[in-house]
């Protein structure tokens, strides 16, 4: 593909880049049909699951394109955050956006490689300390 086909395409150098940071996200988390009916905290256990290792795999590149930032606005968030409020599980006051800004700050690429340290901590831990940090957003079980 030659130069000027990019710049047509792009724009720039940076619309390039920014085009393949959107591809480099980690994938939205596809549940069974079976379990869509399921606890909702377990849709949102495997979504950092699955971000972190993601982001995981190729932290270099993330780092270079920029990965998934804070704040992008996603409708897999969206969708979980009205899943997690149809089904009781967001603690007293914890509003629809708020839980989706939640949501997308968890599975982000830069809080992930702020708590990853390069390797130093693993995938796992850093998904187990994401976890945690969920915990403040959403409830354990269905308030009665």
């Amino acid at each position: 593909m030659s130069r000027i086909t990019v710049y047509n395409q792009f724009g720039s150098k940076a619309g390039l880049l920014g085009a393949l940071s959107v591809e480099a996200g980690p994938p939205p988390v596809r549940v069974a049909p079976e379990k869509a009916a399921g606890d909702p905290a377990d849709d949102l256990k495997l979504r950092i699951e699955q971000a972190s290792a993601a982001w995981a795999a190729e932290p270099r590149l993330h780092r270079q394109l920029g990965g998934r930032r804070i704040g992008e606005r996603s409708d897999d968030d969206h969708a979980l955050a009205e899943k997690l409020a149809a089904h009781d599980r967001l603690r007293p006051g914890c509003s629809l956006k708020e839980a989706e800004d939640v949501i997308g700050i968890l599975t982000s690429f830069p809080v992930f490689d702020r708590l990853h340290k390069e390797g130093k901590r693993s995938t796992s831990a850093v998904a187990e300390i994401l976890l945690r940090m969920a915990s403040g957003t959403i409830t354990t079980r269905s308030r009665v």
